[in-house]
């Protein structure tokens, strides 16, 4: 139980939000035309990178994996600290910045950032295939913390 309490103590002091690291997606001004007339990803026709519309979709998608990656991360954080205590969840922390770090630093020197509407798209979706990695990695631990 103490474990719990410290963990909900730690993520309160850390801010911690549905996402992980990417908040600023969802303050891009680009997702306004979205907000307004919001419409199905799943339905587009197009190349599925030139268009407003596939930026707007590969933020959403890399946005809805992000948070579900802080899900898991979290889940596992709590199974750490049921069993093996602070330092580990410390350097678990640890791991996981630096994954971030490579994650980032990979999709920029591919892709550039957000220099072009195309670009921004391929290096979002790429943020998302690593995302979607990293997530399937965290259900892996936490089947062996939880022991099934």
């Amino acid at each position: 139980m103490r474990q719990y309490v410290v963990l909900l103590f730690t993520m309160i002091a850390m801010g911690s939000h549905a996402q992980g690291d990417l908040d600023y997606l969802k303050d891009n001004v680009y997702l306004k035309h979205y907000y307004d007339r919001p419409f199905d990803c799943d339905t587009l026709r197009a190349d599925g990178v030139s268009s407003l519309e596939d930026r707007i979709c590969a933020n959403l998608r890399l946005q809805r994996a992000d948070s579900v990656l802080k899900v898991y991360h979290d889940s596992v954080r709590v199974e750490m600290l049921r069993y093996e205590g602070e330092v580990l969840v410390e350097s678990f922390d640890l791991l996981q910045d630096a994954w971030r770090y490579f994650r980032d630093t990979h999709c920029n020197s591919l892709y550039g950032g957000y220099g072009t509407s195309t670009g921004a798209v391929l290096y979002m979706d790429e943020m998302r295939r690593l995302t979607e990695i990293r997530i399937a990695e965290m259900k892996g631990l936490l089947r062996v913390y939880r022991g099934y």
